[in-house]
């Protein structure tokens, strides 16, 4: 997905997306309900809301674990709850 912001778009991204034969879908801007990826910030925010790291170093070890802690499955369920956030 390409929501055309300047840094997606530029020379070095698109090269790099063109020679990893990545396909692009354009994107409206400042979309957010469209992407499946904000469902998973919204549930890492509650997580650091909860947790309350003190330091710099507990937040990257929090960012970390959280990251690890995705599955496929949570990954698969965000997309294919794409069809009703489109109607």
């Amino acid at each position: 997905m390409q929501d055309n912001a300047p840094p997606h778009k530029s020379k070095f991204a698109m090269r790099w997306l063109k020679d990893n034969s990545i396909r692009l879908l354009n994107w409206p801007a400042s979309s957010p309900d469209l992407n499946p990826i904000e469902n998973l910030w919204d549930y890492f925010d509650k997580e650091f809301r909860r947790l309350k790291p003190t330091n710099v170093r507990q937040l990257q070890t929090m960012i970390e674990d959280l990251w690890k802690s995705v599955t496929c499955q949570q990954c698969q369920k965000l997309v294919d709850s794409m069809p009703r956030r489109v109607k």
